[in-house]
This record gives structure tokens, C-alpha cells and sequence, in this order.
């Protein structure tokens, strides 16, 4: 992995584990909401909570498999050419 995809990797764990510790809630007689995991464990969204995950997680695939680089195998040596 190069540069970029392991900033991908990391940025995309911590948006899920962050979304873990600080999920949607919704209290009743109030809107959706954002609280601390072992304030309102009562109050979880739970499917908003895997939607959210499955999506960052197809989003850090994506853009992993996008940086990925293509010069592995396209590398010069440049012993081959004569002068």
C-alpha cells in the first residue's frame, strides 16, 4: 500500500469507530440526533448506524482501489537501453 491508500484506510476507520462512540440517536418528541454511546445505548438508530458504516467503508474501498498504484509492474531499468 502506498501513501495515500493508508491515509484512506485510516481516515475511514476512524469515521467508523467515531460514528461508533457518537451515533444517531433519536429521543422521543425530538429529532435525529448526535450523543455519546453510553448516554442514549436506549435511543440507538441502529440500521441509520449500519448504513452509515457500510457506506463509509464502500467509500474507503473505493477510494483505496483508486490510489492504487499501477508503476509495480512498468518499472524501467535503465541497464536495458544502449547510449
Amino acid at each position: 500500500m502506498n501513501r495515500r491508500q493508508l491515509t484512506v484506510m485510516w481516515c475511514g476507520l476512524a469515521v467508523i469507530v467515531l460514528s461508533g462512540l457518537f451515533p444517531l440517536v433519536k429521543k422521543p418528541a425530538r429529532r435525529l440526533e448526535v450523543g455519546f454511546l453510553f448516554d442514549h445505548y436506549e435511543y440507538l438508530q441502529c440500521n441509520l448506524i449500519l448504513i452509515l458504516w457500510t457506506l463509509v467503508a464502500l467509500v474507503t474501498v473505493g477510494l483505496i482501489v483508486t490510489f492504487k498504484d499501477d508503476s509495480k509492474g512498468k518499472k524501467v531499468n535503465i541497464r536495458d537501453y544502449e547510449f
